[in-house]
């Protein structure tokens, strides 16, 4: 984690930010916001470092260490909910040779499974820490966090 940390401040303080970001992080975010429409539990792990050292720091607090623990932590999500909708606007991006990172707004739209519970928007911004692996780029740490003054969830009206 320290070493996440040290990277991350290397990445803002170092270079100038560019808004439209690389490709990469375009590309990740388009397949998360399929998998999480999708519902699908192996296509957003494949977003990710498949290693114990992966951290995902959910916007309610809750530390998710590992690949098991992203696993858990995505089947709970997709138990409970059905995703329509996940957009991402990527605020600020740097990749380098091997990492980088991204920070960015998300919002999705979604209903609740269990019946009478209706629909909600979520509202966070997040983190993630990338690295380039034989496989491609993928997600070493995320932070998600809620924005000030904007509830995490609110309910959807139609």
């Amino acid at each position: 984690m320290i070493r996440a940390l040290v990277l991350m401040a290397l990445f803002l303080i170092s270079g100038p930010a560019r808004a439209d970001g690389p490709e990469c992080m375009a590309d990740i975010s388009k397949a998360f916001a399929e998998a999480m429409k999708a519902g699908d539990v192996d296509q957003i792990l494949a977003l990710y470092l498949d290693s114990a050292e992966v951290l995902a720091i959910e916007s309610s607090g809750n530390v998710r260490r590992g690949s098991k623990g992203l696993r858990t932590m995505y089947e709970a999500a997709f138990a409970e909910t059905t995703w329509t909708r996940a957009d991402f606007e990527l605020i600020r991006t740097d990749v380098r040779d091997q990492e980088g990172f991204c920070y960015f707004r998300f919002t999705a739209e979604g209903t609740y499974k269990k019946e009478g519970e209706g629909g909600f928007v979520l509202s966070t911004q997040g983190t993630w820490i990338v690295r380039k692996t034989k496989q491609g780029w993928r997600i070493v740490h995320e932070h998600f966090s809620p924005l000030d003054g904007i509830p995490r969830f609110q309910q959807k009206t139609d």
